[in-house]
């Protein structure tokens, strides 16, 4: 009794200094709470421990704890719409008279007319028979008797879909089901075991059992009215800002509260009773012994096969009372990696990850000492140095009142920490775009061309807010000029022909909000379904109206023009970062959406490159604005070979993606030099070919080779991308000189490296056309050569 007013206690309380958090919703959605003044709530009329409408017509149960902190939360009444049944419910929120269900499992029928929040509990399904029934391992073994299942319950749908031969019988509740079962009217009643375990409890049934958990567990979450898709964004963040320890704190209470009622005197008088019926009848009976044999038999049998599962799936840990492991089972060792042997007479040194601190084991310790239960998370090592999660919970274990040593039980929950981790990360990137000037844009293949999501920053392009596009009120094609609308679409349907993974659009302009006119750049991977076709498109927008704008005055202006040389410079070595960053970011994404699996490290390794190349992004207009000068402070004595590697890692993702072989040969060779200059230099040289492979059909080559003579460092840059043009090669250094379209190219890039090498470098460059051999083909190509004296 104590224990339920502690808990009682602690939950008024909780309401009590809890502070309003409606600072977690945005503007729009305080505004859209204003404005409805009240939430409209139906519920399971009798489906305790999670939810009731009383004799007196008040809600009740773990779902009404959690609704009154959502109210609170949000400031907003949530009021109780009284229905006698779950399907008038269901009804009433289909035909908008509710607004919210507290407790709901998302079907896809349902997803027809609700939005749902993630799950914010999870409970498994059971079936109750009568006593004499076998152990039912899962849905298919219950065969094609008759099941009764509440009326309305998703998991009906659930359940023929896994066994459709079952014959399924919807009662108004469980304490109807369970007495059909005990008339024999039905084979058994499935429920989840919280629903099951309270109506046996509470109406006296013990001559029925929980025959068997079933393999599907019930996910509950908040259902909404999808026509009013702000309601379920509120109720989700109103869940997130819940704590475990909360959500703990009110399960607990209601289900200790139905454990805690007392000692049922009834229920051992009736036990006490058939026992000595049983045992009169087997002193007068000897063939019932055999009858009671078979049927010991058969529940030893039942007891066996549950502890097999236990051993399977749940993970244990004993040991003695200085920690020293005295059993692990098949489920722990599995896990884990390890086996029994391995772990036997170790301690738990032997996973320990750096993350346990020894003052969080001495708290640990401290608990335990007492004889209280610990609950807590751990960070452990598996044998092959995976990192794994657990919620592990300790207790004492003793032997004729002595205490002995202590079990653990031990959850895995390491796919659920690294999707909240990976979510963090996701966040991170897309706040990338909403706080910069790329703006990333999602649609679907459908007729009305659907946006499903648009960055923050597009008001930056547009001065449209992202939900004016998402909500369909602006059309981003209504912004488009005219004249370029028939190429965009034509590049859409080629690639949708094509089944293309990524193509890139020509440069467009669009009209703002306050009629200015913008140049686009856009760049489009698509998304397909299992058939392989495309169902939706991703593409990042970048607003070239300034390098654009350049372009033209470059043309146009003197070629002394030093700023206009820095703003066409910074644009043109920008273009390949920016291509990896936005690469490595919507690969991260896509997986994401796909639930595919994530290793950790190479999440690491894709983050830290788009670090990388922002980094080298931030340096580069520092580093340009030395182009001309005599000499550059920065330098450091360096290995070429490293910076060779650095230029290849910043051109592998263009060169793979355009089929180009590679091929180096180089040597350690140290001097000193600015190295972040030096990789600008070299990447035009790999830019261009790439570009020059553009047009080629044969196998394309791209070789590197540095070494050392005797006065000089000799670098040599080598494709067959079919050469320079007699007519272009000997003006190929010279500034504003291009061969490419006026939208790809500046005539900047080789001008900027011929300067680079020969007053910052201070080298020499030339170019060549040369006949290069490769898988037994020659064909024609540039071979540039730089040579740095060495001092």
């Amino acid at each position: 009794m104590f224990k339920i007013f502690l808990l009682t206690f602690i939950i008024f309380f909780a309401n009590l200094f809890a502070t309003n958090k409606t600072d977690i919703l945005t503007q729009e959605e305080y505004s859209y709470l204003k404005e409805k003044k009240q939430i409209k709530m139906c519920v399971l009329p009798n489906w305790l421990p999670f939810e009731q409408i009383d004799k007196n017509g008040n809600h009740k149960g773990i779902a009404k704890d959690i609704i009154d902190l959502i109210s609170k939360q949000i400031n907003t009444p949530i009021i109780l719409i009284h229905t006698k049944q779950w399907t008038q419910s269901l009804e009433n929120i289909k035909n908008r008279k509710c607004d919210i269900l507290p407790v709901a499992m998302n079907t896809k029928s349902r997803r027809n007319s609700m939005n749902f929040t993630n799950a914010y509990t999870s409970e498994p399904f059971v079936i109750a028979t009568k006593l004499d029934q076998l152990f039912i391992k899962d849905s298919k073994a219950i065969g094609n008797r008759k099941i009764g299942i509440v009326k309305g319950y998703a998991f009906i749908e659930v359940l023929k879909n896994n066994n459709p031969k079952v014959q399924i019988v919807e009662v108004q509740n469980a304490e109807e089901g369970l007495q059909k079962v005990r008339k024999g009217e039905l084979f058994g009643y499935i429920d989840i075991m919280a629903a099951i375990g309270y109506n046996m409890q509470k109406h006296r049934i013990v001559d029925l059992k929980i025959a068997g958990k079933l393999e599907f567990n019930i996910d509950l979450s908040i259902a909404s009215r999808n026509d009013e898709p702000l309601l379920n964004t509120i109720m989700q963040k109103s869940l997130n800002q819940i704590s475990e320890e909360q959500l703990n704190t009110i399960v607990n209470r209601w289900i200790e509260i139905k454990v805690d009622q007392g000692i049922d005197f009834a229920r051992i008088a009736y036990a006490l009773a058939f026992f000595i019926i049983v045992f009169i009848l087997i002193l007068y009976k000897n063939r019932s012994i055999q009858i009671m044999n078979r049927k010991l038999i058969q529940a030893n049998k039942d007891v066996i096969n549950q502890q097999e599962m236990v051993n399977k799936y749940v993970l244990i840990l004993t040991t003695d009372l200085n920690g020293i492991i005295t059993h692990a089972n098949e489920a722990y060792c599995k896990t884990l990696g390890f086996s029994e042997s391995e772990l036997i007479g170790k301690t738990h040194s032997i996973m320990k990850h750096s993350s346990t601190t020894s003052e969080y084991i001495a708290k640990m310790w401290e608990v335990l000492n007492n004889d209280f239960m610990w609950k807590g998370r751990i960070t452990n090592f598996s044998k092959d140095k995976k990192i794994k999660h657990f919620n592990v919970y300790i207790e004492s274990l003793f032997f004729n009142g002595k205490k002995i040593g202590y079990r653990s039980i031990s959850e895995d929950i390491t796919a659920k920490y690294l999707s909240e981790e990976l979510n963090k990360y996701q966040k991170g990137l897309l706040s990338l775009f909403d706080k910069g000037d790329v703006v990333l844009f999602k649609w679907k293949n459908n007729k009305n061309k659907d946006v499903e999501y648009a960055s923050e920053s597009i008001y930056k392009l547009t001065g449209y807010k992202n939900s004016e596009f998402t909500s369909g009120e602006v059309d981003f094609t209504s912004l488009v000029n005219k004249k370029y609308l028939e190429e965009i679409r034509n590049k859409s349907q080629e690639a949708l022909s094509n089944k293309s993974k990524y193509f890139k659009r020509e440069p467009y302009v669009i009209k703002t909000k306050d009629e200015r006119e913008k140049w686009i750049l856009e760049n489009v991977v698509t998304l397909n379904n299992s058939e392989g076709e495309i169902t939706e498109f991703i593409a990042y927008l970048t607003d070239i109206t300034e390098h654009v704008i350049q372009q033209r005055m470059m043309f146009q202006q003197s070629r002394t023009a030093a700023v206009g040389e820095m703003i066409g410079n910074i644009a043109h070595q920008w273009r390949q970062p920016l291509s990896v960053i936005s690469t490595a970011s919507t690969g991260l994404k896509l997986s994401l959406e796909f639930d595919e699996e994530i290793n950790k490290e190479q999440m690491k390794e894709t983050l830290s490159k788009i670090n990388h190349h922002t980094q080298h992004l931030s340096k580069t207009i520092d580093d340009f604005r030395g182009f001309f000068k005599d000499d550059v402070s920065s330098s450091k004595n360096t290995n070429l070979k490293d910076t060779l590697k650095k230029v290849r890692e910043l051109s592998i993702d263009s060169f793979n993606s355009n089929f180009i072989q590679y091929e180096e040969k180089c040597e350690d060779i140290y001097f000193d030099y600015n190295e972040n200059i030096l990789i600008q230099a070299l990447l035009n040289i790999y830019n261009n070919a790439k570009d020059a492979f553009s047009t080629v059909q044969h196998e394309k080559y791209f070789y590197v080779s540095i070494k050392k003579e005797e006065k000089a460092i000799i670098l040599k840059f080598r494709d067959n991308a079919g050469g320079i043009k007699d007519n272009a090669i000997e003006h190929i250094f010279d500034p504003y000189f291009t061969t490419k379209h006026e939208s790809i190219g500046t005539g900047i890039g080789l001008y900027m490296t011929n300067q680079i090498i020969t007053k910052q470098i201070h080298g020499f460059i030339s170019v060549k056309n040369v006949d290069t051999s490769y898988n037994n083909e020659t064909n024609k190509g540039a071979q540039f050569t730089i040579k740095i004296p060495i001092v």
